[in-house]
Order: C-alpha cells, then structure tokens, then sequence
C-alpha cells in the first residue's frame, strides 16, 4: 500500500492497461516506478472450428473498462493522481466495427487463427521473396486484411458499411484507443501495424501491393496511413460519438475529468521514455488524399489533416500475446 501523509506532494502515476489474449490487468504505476495494486479479468476465446479462433471486442471492452476502474478508484483512495493511461495490447487480432453505431460487426479475429493457412499457402511461391525483402516477414499462416477482405465479401452488414464510409478496421490497440476517445482517434503504432503483415517499417507506409492482393479495399487502406499524432491538438469527441468523453472511470470522482486519460491524438507508450515537450515528432508520410475514420476522400482530394487521419501512428511500444 502507498501512503500519502499530510503535507508530502501529491502523488502521481500511470493507468497501465495489459490487454491479452486470455485476460486484462490494469495497475497504476507511480512516479516513482513502483506497482501499485494490479486488477485482472480473464476473457473468453472461442474456437468455432479447429482452424479459426474468435473473440468478442465488447468483452475485450468490458474488461478493459472494469479493471481500469477499480484501479484508478483504488489509486484515488489513497490520494494519487492520474495522469496518462498507457496502453499494452495483443498483437495481430483484428476486427471490424460500425464508426456510426460504434458496434463490432463480426467476433474478432485472433492471432492465432489459422483459417486462411492453406489459400496463404498458394501465395508463398510468389510472394515469400518480396515480401521478406520489403517487410522482413514471408507470407506467413494469418493475414487479418485478408479475413477483413472475406467479411466484406461474406455478409452485406459489413459491405454496406464499406460503401457507406462506416466500416473501421483495426487491431486490438485501435479498438481500445477509439473506445477510450469516444471515437475521437483511430490510431495504432508502427509495430502493431507491422504485426498485420501489410506495414513497410522501413517506409512508415501500408503495403498497398499486397494488401491489395489479398483484396483488401485499397480505399481504406490508404485512409489509414499512420501519422504522428503529437502533431494533432486535443480535441473532444463529437457529442454523437458510441462512448462518452471523458471514459466511464473517470465521470463519478472528484478530480478533474481529463486527469484519467491523455488528451485524444496522445498516446501514451506502455514501455520507453515518455512523450517530451522539446522532441519534435516524426515527419508524418503523405497520405494520398483521404481521411475521415473510415474510408472517405478528404475535401477536394487533399491531404489529411492530423486531427481527422485515421490509424495514426503512436510511438513504439511492446504489446503481449
């Protein structure tokens, strides 16, 4: 336990959110390093078959939210402050979701799926060379553009919120970050997207060539060209957005309502030096005129602005399976 005695400066720390394949922790890490107490939930993986392996993005949600809670209202109990929320998620589980309704259309797809193994297979002869020059990685066993080219294909609910500028896709981090800003950020960092198999790290750009291979629309591909958001201002959250700004954590205390999350357009990293007012960020790469959370053109086919571009690009950190 952390005591905070009368007269001693305010104590501070950091929402660490652990989001994996089995179960969500959350814990508050002071300004001192130390751990205070950590909060676990498991969560559900089902295995509809033997090669596919599925799980709910509103349980991924639930759990997330629950364990924050009882972390940051543990915290509070002993007078410490929060400050910034950093986020540490499975790597490759994909999904698609409604940016209007804010619902997941279809169960997420986990990193461990392998129902595509065999059509991925026929692709190595032609690809494994490319690809392992240009990415580092062959063609591989997963490949979650492809499952997101096959939904669309598959069921109309999500065709129609591909052509209607509705449909989002994205990791397990881009899933918890939209949610965190009520829909304000659709973000993700360089080696989550590398984790999809479709992410020239080298470059900081989509692999469109073989996204586009494996059918994935190339519109929203290129509205998700990763960005540095340091350069977007915080903005809130539209009034219409799925989740209320600020999170569900943070409405019932009596600290100011920003003080339990960064800033939307502010990712803080789970591992690594913190975000500093005197480093300059990252050149953002171009986007080729789109925008929007989905998969729109921008206005009269110009560049993005920071605050609008979607699956930005937030700094490194590690994620666990």
């Amino acid at each position: 336990m952390t005591q905070t005695f009368p007269g001693a400066a305010a104590r501070r720390g950091v929402l660490s959110i652990d989001e994996g394949t089995t179960g969500t922790r959350a814990g508050v890490v002071l300004d001192s390093g130390a751990a205070h107490e950590v909060f676990y939930r498991s969560i559900k993986v089902s295995h509809p078959d033997d090669l596919s392996v599925e799980q709910d993005p509103m349980e991924i949600w639930t759990a997330t939210v629950e364990v924050a809670r009882r972390a940051v209202g543990r915290a509070r109990e002993e007078g410490i402050g929060i400050t910034a929320v950093a986020l540490s998620t499975q790597r490759a589980t994909a999904m698609l979701w409604d940016r209007v309704t804010g619902r997941p259309l279809l169960p997420a797809v986990v990193w461990q799926d392998r129902r595509y193994a065999a059509d991925l297979t026929s692709y190595e002869a032609e690809w494994d060379t490319a690809l392992l020059a240009r990415q580092g990685r062959p063609v591989g066993a997963r490949a979650p553009f492809l499952w997101a080219a096959r939904q669309i294909a598959a069921h109309p609910e999500v065709a129609a919120a591909h052509r209607e500028g509705r449909l989002l896709f994205g990791t397990v981090d881009t899933w918890l970050i939209w949610r965190l800003t009520g829909g304000a950020v659709h973000a993700t960092t360089p080696t989550n997207a590398a984790s999809t198999g479709g992410y020239l790290l080298q470059r900081h750009a989509w692999d469109e060539e073989w996204i586009g291979h494996l059918g994935f629309p190339s519109t929203c591909c290129r509205s998700s060209a990763p960005t540095t958001p340091d350069s977007a201002p915080p903005t809130r959250p539209p009034s219409a957005s799925p989740s209320r700004w600020p999170p569900p954590w943070a409405t019932s205390t009596p600290h100011s309502s920003r003080s339990a999350v960064s800033p939307p357009g502010r990712a803080c990293a789970s591992t690594g030096p913190a975000p500093s007012s005197t480093r300059r960020p990252a050149p953002r790469p171009p986007c080729p005129g789109r925008t929007s959370p989905g998969c729109s053109p921008s206005p009269a086919g110009g560049r993005a602005t920071p605050a609008t571009t979607a699956w930005r690009r937030t700094p490194p950190r590690r994620a666990r399976r």
